[in-house]
């Protein structure tokens, strides 16, 4: 701007009035909390409001407990060249990454960054560089220091290693969970939480009941703290012991001779009348013995269980007439099965439902002479 005076001896008089002026119109600061020894970023834009251009400059960052935050006194953290900025220009924002001083007490601070700082520049206006009264001149943030958090490391958990467990009954087996090498970096107390197919039960070492089959059971291990991990372990329940099989031929007592029960049972002898191959009605039960067929598991309480008589179905608590004899016969009378050969072998099998196998048998002894004592 050019100002004209006429003076007394007829030739003007030119003065100058413009000049840069630099200043923060925008300043974007750290999060409003933060710790000491902490490194933040400050992102800032510095602009030339005056009419001429600015020659390369320096913008400084301060950070000060009083409010009315003064350079001379305030705490430098950082700064950042300005390259020369035409009239009216904004330089690109810039980011400086700074560590706030290790040694700051708690408290609130004052965050401000200050254009020309090294007053290099001769502007139009030097009070607006990092003035609280001019908003322009300066862009300030309140940053509240804290106490330096603690990082809550989280638990490392271990469910144990894979097992396998026999089978204890049609429910399954009791099996007991082992968390205990579970941890925590913190050593913060920790809470155990274990799911599968019997729900959620909580501890280190809890007993569960699991079915036959393979499981996969989840433990989660929780510090309190927001801190929580899980881990988890294989656990098959299997039954690899067969069923317990019973085969026996027991004789049903002669009507007459009721008070002399013989019973032929595994290989054992046993004990008949000589004359026991008569046909006559009094002889009725002779030779006639009952099938005990049986077969228990300690987890299926069903096995499947076939029996027979050389090869002749036959079921449990059934009644037939066997006969030690050289003819081969196998025949039914009213409803009655009987046998004449010369071995007589009652086989039992069953099978549970693992596929385990097992198989007793029963047979006919030869008959003795009973002898009077």
């Amino acid at each position: 701007i050019f100002n004209e005076v006429i003076n007394e001896l007829g030739y003007a008089e030119v003065t100058w009035s413009g000049g840069p002026d630099l200043v923060v119109p925008l300043f974007a600061p750290p999060l409003l909390k933060s710790e000491s020894g902490k490194t933040v970023f400050i992102t800032e834009w510095t602009s030339n409001l005056g009419n001429v251009a600015s020659s390369p400059s320096i913008t400084r960052y301060f950070i000060s407990a009083d409010p009315q935050l003064d350079p001379s006194t305030a705490q430098f953290i950082g700064e950042r060249p300005i390259p020369a900025l035409p009239p009216g220009e904004q330089s690109q924002g810039g980011t400086v990454t700074f560590t706030l001083p290790g040694n700051l007490p708690l408290g609130v601070y004052t965050l401000a960054a200050c254009a020309d700082a090294g007053m290099t520049i001769g502007e139009l206006n030097e009070d607006n560089n990092c003035s609280f009264s001019e908003v322009l001149g300066q862009t300030s943030m309140v940053l509240a220091l804290e106490p330096e958090a603690i990082t809550n490391q989280p638990p490392t958990a271990q469910a144990g290693p894979d097992q396998t467990v026999e089978c204890g009954g049609p429910s399954g087996a009791t099996v007991t969970l082992n968390g205990t090498a579970s941890s925590d970096p913190d050593g913060d107390p920790l809470t155990f939480t274990w799911t599968d197919s019997f729900g959620t039960v909580q501890g280190p070492n809890p007993q569960v009941t699991l079915p036959l089959g393979t499981h996969t059971v989840t433990l989660t291990v929780d510090d309190g703290k927001s801190g929580s991990a899980s881990d988890t372990v294989t656990i098959t329940v299997a039954d690899t012991k067969p069923p317990t099989v019973t085969a026996a031929l027991t004789p049903v007592v002669p009507e007459k001779k009721s008070s002399k029960r013989v019973e032929r049972r595994g290989d054992k002898g046993g004990k008949d009348d000589d004359d026991d191959d008569r046909r006559d009605g009094d002889d009725r039960n002779r030779n006639e013995f009952r099938v005990v067929a049986l077969a228990t598991d300690r987890c299926d309480a069903h096995p499947l269980m076939q029996a027979s008589i050389n090869g002749v179905a036959v079921t449990d608590g059934q009644v037939v007439r066997l006969e030690l004899d050289d003819d081969n016969k196998v025949r039914r009378k009213n409803g009655l099965l009987k046998i004449a050969a010369r071995n007589i072998i009652l086989t039992v099998s069953a099978t549970d439902a693992s596929g385990n196998r097992a198989t007793a048998t029963a047979k006919l002894a030869k008959k003795q002479r009973e002898h009077d004592d």
